[in-house]
């Protein structure tokens, strides 16, 4: 209904169709309904660590679990695992448009990806992470023209600025602890030189 009614662009179907049988009822059901563009996405960890970081962090939480001793629970969503895992066959089928997600975005297999929507899934995908990271911002260092009183422009560092901008990633440094990690910037000198 909400994609014929209601001019939706992108519907998720989440469901453990982990048979190719169970994959051709979505296909033919979305055949039926004129919805052309069918991605299955299928997530395949096999990265005991994962696994366990992945239930502690999100499963524990669900509805399912309410009221059940963590332990319990964890051995319980094993359990499911396992079942899933007998019945399990992979997605293969070169005809079809999918996405294979292994460990987290560990690695990432796409076959027939094609326009604007379903690449923009990939990317959202491709930056998906199921653990708690930290996400730090910070301004710029001092500039000469916030010395002056400027707005805007493209200064150099003042002094403090350059103060800033060492002090900043000697933080940055002990925080990481030797991890590696990526840092994102405007192309603006004071912020260049701060980062």
């Amino acid at each position: 209904r909400w994609l014929r009614e209601e001019a939706g662009m992108v519907a998720i179907f989440d469901a453990t169709n982990t048979t190719k049988q169970r994959r051709d009822l979505v296909l033919d059901r979305c055949r039926r309904e004129r919805i052309k563009d069918v991605i299955f996405i299928e997530s395949i960890c096999d990265d005991a660590s994962v696994v366990r970081a992945n239930i502690r962090e999100t499963k524990l939480h669900m509805p399912d679990y309410s009221g059940i001793d963590p332990n319990a629970a964890h051995a319980d969503f094993l359990e499911r695992i396992r079942h899933y895992e007998q019945q399990y066959q992979p997605v293969d089928d070169d005809t079809l448009s999918y996405v294979k997600l292994f460990n987290v975005g560990e690695k990432i297999v796409m076959n027939k990806i094609d326009k604007y929507i379903p690449c923009r899934i990939v990317f959202f995908l491709m930056n998906l992470h199921t653990v708690a990271r930290p996400i730090w911002f910070t301004r710029h260092g001092e500039s000469v023209y916030n010395v002056l009183g400027k707005i805007g422009g493209d200064s150099v560092l003042s002094p403090r600025g350059e103060e800033y901008a060492k002090r900043l990633a000697h933080w940055v440094r002990d925080k990481l602890d030797n991890r590696s990690a990526d840092a994102t910037a405007t192309t603006a000198t004071t912020t260049t030189t701060t980062t």
